[in-house]
């Protein structure tokens, strides 16, 4: 994880696409709601925006604050947890 925090940075932070969260699906739905209640919660993915992209379906894309890979997210998660 980068120090940089993308709401100053030039570029803003790289999206991360969570294709298993299909907007379609209520429960997909809630689950992507979850998360993004839940990153208010952890230091490091306060901030962080949701939004939908269509992909084959609805998808979940969580943009975080500061540039992140989808191993660091779940590392912060199951830290969190």
């Amino acid at each position: 994880m980068s120090d940089t925090n993308c709401r100053h940075a030039e570029t803003p932070c790289p999206p991360l696409a969570l294709t298993g969260l299909a907007g379609s699906h209520p429960l997909g739905a809630l689950a992507a709601f979850g998360l993004l209640r839940w990153s208010a919660e952890i230091p490091a993915l306060r901030g962080a925006r949701l939004h939908w992209e269509l992909q084959d379906d609805w998808i979940a894309v969580l943009t975080p604050p500061a540039p992140l890979d989808a191993d660091a997210l779940c590392r912060l998660l199951l830290d969190a947890h």
